[in-house]
């Protein structure tokens, strides 16, 4: 048989046979889930909610996106690819408090990456957006901004249960009365642990924790490492705390307002019966905090229960009306590893005033120089037990004595 008998035999069958191809995305397409392109995001996320792990992809900005919830028990990575994704309708959440752009539910291992989430409420719009993200799973957020700036959202990110995990990212409320970001411990939930490293905040922080929840063995903490703590200006503490806090390798630095403690505040809470809450443990390190002013006690901090600072920097805070120009301690302090004060000004305790009776507790190494009391104490007011340790003291001064 001839070679042109075979090519007309084989052109035949190529002509009855289907072509299978690959079909692009329609270019109104928001989102893929591995190969597949789907419309919406909304619904790329719904189809990735099955167990296994899945990766999300946004392709293009969305300025008409929806409120999402992701399920207890997923296993979901939502790469922005470099977009942004804002909601305008659809709040999701809990039966009778839909307020939320999303609400990640325990059980969960949730990754999102290189990307802008925010709202818009519009007039007239059923439901108002009050939180970017409600979290309860294990979450990690990398390179991400959560834009909070919507004059109606109170909470940039709420976290309830699990693990979170922030690396280089931003997050920002526009009200300056609103929280950048909590860590709330409550009855029903486990641990509940926030790592942040490299990250810029805008807005108050809080680790607190629910009236009638005993903490028990549960983790409850937050740690912030290195990044952007922008100023607190608007009568509140930057950092409010009732957990365990660590802070470190950053500047504190501008914030006015709070009657105490405008930089952190740091206290222990109990429940009616007298039982622990939250533990109020708080370790400063290598901090460096600034021009800090409260309106009462503590221009930078103010201390109800157990902190230690190492390796910090106190300039030119203010208590001009109270104690302790940069620390007012009412329970257990340790300072330690070359903590510097100067330039601190307050009615009593140019730097630090002490209440505390606390055994084990007191101020090693070193230096307080041209510290100023308007009353008593031009570097320290002690009025408890306290041990003080190789520490220099340099031309510090008080109105009277």
């Amino acid at each position: 048989m001839s070679n042109t008998k075979h090519l007309a035999d084989l052109m035949k069958v190529c002509s009855i046979l289907p072509v299978f191809a690959v079909m692009p995305a329609m270019a109104t397409d928001e989102a893929k889930l591995g190969d597949t392109s789907y419309s919406t995001f909304a619904e790329a996320l719904a189809n990735a909610q099955d167990g296994t792990a899945h990766t999300v992809s946004l392709i293009r900005d969305v300025a008409d996106g929806k409120g999402s919830i992701v399920k207890s028990g997923s296993d979901v990575t939502i790469d922005f690819g470099g977009h942004e994704y804002t909601a305008v309708k659809n709040t999701v959440g809990s039966t009778g408090t839909e307020t939320l752009m999303f609400q990640l539910l325990k059980d969960s291992d949730i990754t999102m990456k290189n990307g802008t989430l925010s709202v818009v409420n519009e007039d007239g719009s059923t439901g108002t957006f009050k939180v970017i993200l409600m979290n309860y799973a294990n979450l990690t957020l990398d390179n991400m901004f959560i834009d909070a700036t919507d004059d109606k959202i109170l909470y940039g990110i709420s976290n309830n249960n699990g693990v979170t995990k922030i690396t280089n990212s931003k997050i920002a409320v526009g009200d300056n009365a609103h929280f950048a970001l909590d860590v709330w411990q409550s009855k029903p939930y486990g641990d509940v642990v926030v790592d942040i490293e490299n990250t810029e905040i805008i807005g108050r922080i809080e680790v607190t924790a629910d009236d009638d929840a005993v903490v028990g063995d549960k983790k409850h903490e937050l740690k912030i490492n290195g990044g952007v703590l922008a100023a607190q200006t608007n009568g509140s503490s930057k950092i409010y705390n009732e957990g365990t806090l660590f802070v470190s390798n950053v500047d504190m630095n501008g914030n006015t307002g709070a009657d105490n403690g405008s930089a952190i505040y740091n206290t222990k809470k109990l429940t009616e019966d007298g039982e622990i809450a939250g533990r109020g443990i708080a370790t400063i390190n290598n901090v460096n905090f600034a021009y800090n002013e409260s309106n009462n006690n503590g221009g930078a901090i103010l201390n109800n229960a157990t902190m230690t600072i190492k390796g910090a920097e106190f300039v030119g805070n203010k208590a001009l009306n109270g104690f302790g120009g940069a620390i007012m301690d009412w329970a257990g302090l340790n300072i330690s590893d070359n903590t510097n004060f100067s330039k601190n000004i307050a009615s009593v305790g140019g730097a630090l005033v002490r209440y505390s009776n606390v055994e084990d507790t007191g101020i090693q190494g070193g230096r307080f120089e041209n510290n100023h009391a308007l009353a008593d104490g031009g570097a320290m007011g002690l009025y408890g037990l306290t041990t003080v340790d190789g520490t220099w003291f340099v031309n510090n001064s008080a109105g009277m004595g």
